[in-house]
């Protein structure tokens, strides 16, 4: 072996000594609640019952909102009897078809009313569909927007919900931390207000840096969540990553 390579190796035996030191960095995040909603009226109509109020938990499946839909039931049923009706005058024409004894246009127009009729008593029935409103998810009650005996309005606000015990962290972190932050990479979150220490690991990162603040969001997925039982939505933090570097 001549002198250079010596020098080499003894170069690269230098390097891989050098100690490895761990550089903390942090930055703030928030908790925010996977499942969360405002549920608003598909209709126009009296509100009969609220069976949930603000606070109180709630199964997937089960009623928040009950409309008074006397006015939209009886509707239906109405269109149900023209069903029948357009329907009973459509065979009647296809047997008179047979026998060449009613025109081509008349078969025509029968069949359409008869369509016609089906299409409006479909409608109805998505109407009564709309009667109550269910909830999406388990979970509780954030905020009523109204109460039993209002008349609410198509597309009003009725309900928030939120599903308190399946949380994310949303970090915003300097954009420069895209040099090194990487999916699954973990890290320690301290929460403000209970005083304890979770652990996540990156989940996303969202591909937009924000041009003036020069800042990118992470959304942390948490490890255990059975053990968020103390931690609610929107509770705050510190972030702490372990940044190892060779000095």
């Amino acid at each position: 072996m001549n002198r250079y390579q010596c020098s080499v190796g003894a170069m690269l035996i230098a390097l891989l000594a050098l100690p490895v030191q761990s550089q903390t960095l942090q930055a703030r995040g928030i908790l925010r609640s996977l499942h969360q909603a405002t549920l608003s009226s598909e209709l126009a109509a009296q509100i009969q019952a609220i069976p949930y109020k603000e606070g109180m938990k709630f199964k997937r499946g089960n009623t928040l909102i009950q409309f008074d839909c006397s006015l939209p039931r009886s509707e239906l049923t109405a269109a149900q009897e023209q069903v029948k009706i357009k329907q009973s005058v459509l065979q009647a024409n296809q047997e008179l078809s047979q026998f060449e004894s009613i025109g081509q246009l008349d078969l025509l127009r029968s069949q359409a009313e008869f369509d016609q009729a089906k299409a409006e008593a479909n409608s109805q029935s998505i109407r009564v569909q709309h009667c109550q409103i269910t909830a999406p998810f388990t979970g509780m009650v954030q905020k009523l927007f109204v109460a039993p005996f209002e008349v609410a309005s198509a597309g009003q606000e009725l309900v928030s919900i939120v599903d308190p015990q399946s949380l994310q962290i949303n970090l915003l972190v300097p954009s420069d931390w895209l040099n090194w932050v990487k999916l699954n990479q973990s890290f320690a979150f301290s929460v403000d207000e209970t005083k304890t220490t979770i652990h996540a690991k990156i989940q996303r990162i969202l591909p937009q840096v924000d041009a003036v603040s020069k800042t990118v969001h992470l959304i942390g997925a948490i490890d255990n969540q059975q053990s968020l039982e103390k931690l609610r939505p929107g509770m705050s933090g510190l972030a702490s990553f372990e940044i190892n570097e060779k000095k």
